[in-house]
């Protein structure tokens, strides 16, 4: 029979077996044969590996071993024909990782199926396979080291972990700058022996880092940090470097020179990249040196010093290329003080620390004081000036010659004034044209005196010292001092005139002096009342001076108590309240401060004593009336009733 159709016909007895009678295929004790020995070539092979498998079988009943028949597994279509001494062995596979055991579906002897039973446990083999992750630390590595590979294997049949060896396919060069792939080449399975895996292949890149060293300036001040600055990269493909660099040395310095930067390590932060390679830059400290000279050290004030100066760079001294600033160069008050260098303006290098001396520099002028004995003078006094001449810095005399005054000696015969100055002055010894001169100016002067008013009057009860007014000639200022007063009597008048004086201000003696005349007087004083209306009048009071009938302006009347108002051309005037038909008035008259008069006066009040009639006659009316009333009332009392 074919192939084909044994393996057909056995498939159908089994379904037939299956749907008719199931004892046929079952596992039991009453089974018709008993597999006593089973056997598997290995417990553990790689996926794919055939193993060898193998059953003996002897009747339940006798315990004889099968001479012949056909042997079909549980998940096999295919029989297995038995050997001598009742064995059946076959060889198996499988593809994939699979924990496999073989049963025995029923047994064909003589083209009838039999049961089958087991006395042991039915052979099993894992099928297997190690699966293999692998995982970079980095995915750079620094050129000639051994990468950093993170490995998770295990079994694929149960997912146990792999304790044996991965072998990848690098070696031990690595001394190179690129890119390659990572894969398991081999393993060593000491436990199982499984060779099989599976494994995925990683990047990774042998670097190295790059540094490139610039620095933006040549030169720094010293103290101060230098600038250096940097490219950094991966060699392999010019990725940026995310890191950081440390440079051999600090950038600050204190001391002029050359300094030679380079990077003395880095820190990946990325890949732990720890090779590079970098070049150098050299940076240079430096400051400017500054020596100053004067031409000369003692100047007029106000003068610009004529300086001299040379700036070199002290690294290398070169010559300077930029500007000097300097602290004050003039100065307009007299003084010494030092110049030196402000600041330094390098249009090279941009520095400014710089060194520099100083030189003492004195400004200085002429002092020329001018004395004189007296500033204000009579007219026609001479006068003579001195004057003092000195270098201001320091007090040094001038030298004979040095100074010209305008005058030395002046007399004028008239009032007015003449200022002493400096007509010419310089400082020969150290050549100084700056003058500070003082000058003095005298006034010729004298004291005009003249009366307060050419005539002056008084009452003839009293008699007082006349006004004078003094004024200096020169500035019409008051005088301030004493005078004496001469007077001549005439008929009803004096004249009086000023004849000394002493002068407190100026000690002046010399003075001029006007004529007055005093006139003895007396005041005329004229009443007048005028009723205005019933209970008010008006008192008007005439002052005038009996000599020439001139109006008193400056008196002070009072009526009655009451301070009469001055109305010009000498009218006092008040009003005054009263009903009585009869008035007195009590008037006080002082011109200056001296008492006129002092009088009594009563008037007769002509509308006040009508009223006073008229008033008188109602009321006499009114009692007559009053009276005729009482004594009609009584007529009546007295009536029968």
């Amino acid at each position: 029979m074919p192939k084909r159709g044994s393996l057909l016909l056995a498939l159908g007895l089994m379904i037939l077996f299956t749907v008719i009678g199931g004892s046929a295929v079952a596992y039991g004790q009453d089974a018709d044969i008993t597999v006593t020995q089973c056997y598997v070539s290995d417990e553990r092979v790689d996926v794919g590996e055939e193993v060898t498998v193998g059953f003996r079988l002897e009747w339940t009943d006798t315990g004889n071993p099968l001479s012949h028949g056909s042997v079909y597994i549980v998940g096999d279509s295919q029989s297995h024909l038995i050997w001598e001494d009742g064995w059946v062995i076959f060889t198996d596979t499988c593809d994939y990782p699979y924990v496999k055991e073989w049963m025995i579906s029923y047994v064909s002897y003589n083209g009838n199926p039999k049961t089958v039973q087991f006395d042991e446990d039915s052979p099993t083999c894992i099928f297997d396979s190690v699966q293999i992750t692998l995982i970079p630390e980095y995915e750079r590595t620094t050129t000639g080291e051994e990468p950093s590979i993170i490995v998770y294997a295990f079994y694929a049949s149960n997912y146990e972990d792999f304790t044996g060896t991965v072998h990848l396919n690098y070696t031990d060069d690595f001394d190179f700058i690129g890119r390659r792939g990572v894969k398991v080449v081999s393993i060593d399975d000491p436990l199982h022996g499984i060779k099989e895996f599976e494994g995925n292949t990683v990047k990774i890149t042998w670097d190295r880092v790059k540094v490139d060293l610039y620095s933006p300036r040549r030169r720094y001040n010293p103290g101060r940090e230098a600038k250096i600055d940097y490219l950094v990269y991966y060699e392999s493909d010019l990725t940026p470097f995310l890191g950081e660099i440390t440079l051999n040395d600090t950038l600050v310095k204190d001391e002029v020179g050359c300094y030679r930067y380079t990077v003395e390590s880095i820190t990946d932060w990325r890949n732990g990249i720890t090779e590079f390679t970098t070049d150098t830059a050299d940076v240079i400290f430096d400051k400017v040196l500054v020596e100053l000279e004067v031409e000369d050290t003692r100047i007029d004030v106000g003068e610009e010093v004529e300086l001299r100066c040379t700036a070199r760079y002290v690294y290398d001294d070169s010559e300077f290329s930029g500007d000097l600033s300097f602290s004050a160069t003039s100065k307009e008050v007299v003084g010494k003080s030092d110049v030196t260098v402000r600041r330094v303006m390098d249009r090279k290098w941009f520095l400014d620390t710089f060194e520099s001396n100083s030189v003492e520099v004195i400004w200085d002028r002429v002092k020329v004081d001018i004395e004189a004995p007296d500033t204000r003078v009579d007219v026609g006094e001479e006068v003579n000036v001195e004057y003092n001449a000195y270098y201001e810095y320091d007090g040094t005399p001038l030298m004979e010659g040095d100074v010209e005054l305008n005058a030395e000696s002046i007399t004028r015969e008239d009032v007015g004034s003449f200022t002493f100055t400096v007509a010419e002055a310089h400082g020969s010894l150290y050549d100084i044209d700056a003058v500070d001169v003082g000058e003095v100016t005298v006034v010729w002067d004298l004291v005009e005196f003249t009366p307060e008013t050419p005539i002056t009057r008084v009452l003839e009860s009293c008699m007082t010292e006349p006004a004078m007014m003094g004024v200096y000639a020169y500035d019409g200022s008051p005088f301030m001092g004493s005078y004496e007063v001469e007077y001549e009597d005439h008929s009803g008048f004096k004249t009086y005139l000023v004849m000394a004086m002493v002068d407190d201000l100026h000690g002046l003696s010399c003075f001029t002096a006007e004529e007055g005349s005093i006139l003895f007087d007396t005041v005329a004083v004229r009443e007048s009342v005028t009723q205005l209306m019933p209970g008010t009048f008006k008192v008007t009071y005439t002052l005038s001076y009996d000599s020439d009938n001139a109006p008193v302006t400056d008196a002070v009347v009072a009526v009655n108590g009451e301070t009469c108002a001055y109305n010009g051309g000498g009218v006092y005037t008040t009003t005054l309240n009263s009903f009585l038909p009869m008035m007195t008035t009590n008037t006080l008259v002082v011109v200056g401060d001296h008492p006129v008069t002092q009088s009594t006066n009563s008037k007769l009040l002509v509308v006040n004593s009508a009223i006073v009639v008229v008033l008188t006659a109602v009321a006499g009316l009114v009692a007559l009336r009053s009276l005729s009333r009482k004594k009609k009332v009584d007529y009546n009392l007295i009536q029968p009733g």
